[in-house]
């Protein structure tokens, strides 16, 4: 038995009986030859004694995936093991014990544990687990038909780029069992109904349940969901409604580093102009900046420095221009020079416009030549209409 570290918290119980239940069930009725196979692993789990009813060590199972995997082929699909990110886990302390290559590479940390923050709701922290367990209780003991729907985003830093990423969790509970130990409290009508009032409040529920009369039995299923690049644009696109967020040091390097978590590379860099009338005020990476203003921080180029440049004729063709190769492109303009001499090889350049008038441009920049693909240009086509309405 997993015991939780904290006595006031529900019990949990690893077993893979509920499992088996569900081979007995649904898949040797109806797959002859599956339930051969499954004759085959049940012999010899009644011939194991430590993977019978209550398993004490976790650790354990890494002796039987030979059992394992072909008993959780009916939960993840053999198929989709190399892409999907999914795991079974300890019921409510939430332990993995069994994942997918990419679940284990990303969510597990070295000492076994989930690693990682949650944002927003908090699903798979102390708190949100603790409520999740209240509603299962609620649902499967007394009935009650209401629980926790909003999504969990877990963020966790990339191994191979050190970046940021967003996972939206599903959590499965279809073979978790609950237990009561001993006698539950019988209900009134009325505190039903206080319940039903205050069903987000742990304060309430524990005065109506009491963790040690339960118990989690089984395991949980967690399936997760790369949703990186429609939560970076969400917050790129506020970034870039709200100028007090451009034009500051602060604003610029968290916009540089989604636009990074966005593309997926560590050492992309970003620049902002903006045209006021015969100069263009850029905000990049190379600008130091002691104030929280662009223009009192920002190199000042005349409108001279950039005729025939790239920036100008992406503002000319009206849409994003890609550069392979900066270092490729003939006749270079001293400020052209400038970034190459700066490390910048490839580029994508969105022109910003306001009521139809040139106002700027959104760049973004790689020190490797022929980096920055068509298909990341779909990507900065995104977040830059938002910007031509509040960059003016």
């Amino acid at each position: 038995m997993i015991e939780n570290k904290n006595d006031h918290t529900f019990r949990s119980v690893l077993s893979l009986e509920p499992l088996l239940d569900f081979w007995r069930k649904n898949v040797t009725p109806v797959c002859p030859h599956m339930g051969s196979m499954f004759e085959v692993f049940e012999a010899r789990i009644n011939k194991t004694p430590a993977l019978k009813g209550a398993i004490q060590d976790v650790s354990i199972l890494e002796n039987y995936q030979d059992i394992l995997i072909p008993l959780m082929s009916v939960v993840f699909p053999a198929a989709s093991s190399e892409t999907e990110v999914s795991g079974a886990l300890t019921p409510y302390t939430s332990q993995p014990f069994y994942t997918s290559p990419k679940f284990k590479q990303l969510m597990v940390s070295e000492a076994g544990f989930l690693k990682g923050t949650v944002q927003g709701d908090q699903g798979l922290s102390e708190e949100g687990g603790l409520l999740r367990a209240y509603f299962l209780v609620l649902d499967r003991i007394y009935g009650f038909r209401q629980g926790l729907d909003t999504p969990i985003i877990r963020v966790v830093k990339d191994p191979e780029t050190g970046l940021e990423r967003f996972f939206r969790i599903t959590l499965d509970f279809q073979f978790v069992e609950v237990r009561t130990v001993g006698e539950p409290r019988k209900l009134s009508e009325k505190e039903r109904g206080i319940i039903a009032e205050n069903i987000t409040e742990l304060e309430v529920l524990s005065k109506f349940i009491n963790p040690n009369k339960f118990e989690f039995y089984g395991f949980s299923v967690v399936r997760a969901f790369d949703i990186t690049e429609s939560e970076v644009i969400s917050a790129l696109e506020k970034d870039l409604i709200d100028q007090e967020t451009i034009f500051s040091a602060d604003g610029f390097r968290r916009l540089k580093e989604r636009l990074r978590v966005l593309f997926r590379r560590p050492d992309l860099m970003a620049a902002i102009g903006v045209v006021q009338g015969d100069q263009v005020f850029v905000l990049g990476d190379d600008c130091q900046m002691k104030e929280n203003c662009i223009f009192n921080n920002s190199n000042h180029l005349p409108m001279s420095e950039i005729k025939g440049s790239v920036w100008l004729r992406a503002v000319e063709q009206e849409s994003i221009l890609k550069i392979s190769d900066l270092k490729a492109e003939s006749d270079l303009t001293p400020a052209e020079h400038y970034v190459l001499e700066r490390g910048t090889r490839s580029m994508l350049i969105s022109p910003l416009f306001y009521q139809g008038e040139a106002i700027g441009t959104l760049e973004i920049m790689s020190p490797h030549p022929r980096d920055l693909t068509p298909i990341d240009a779909v990507l900065l086509k995104q977040i830059t209409p938002v910007s031509y309405t509040h960059l003016r």
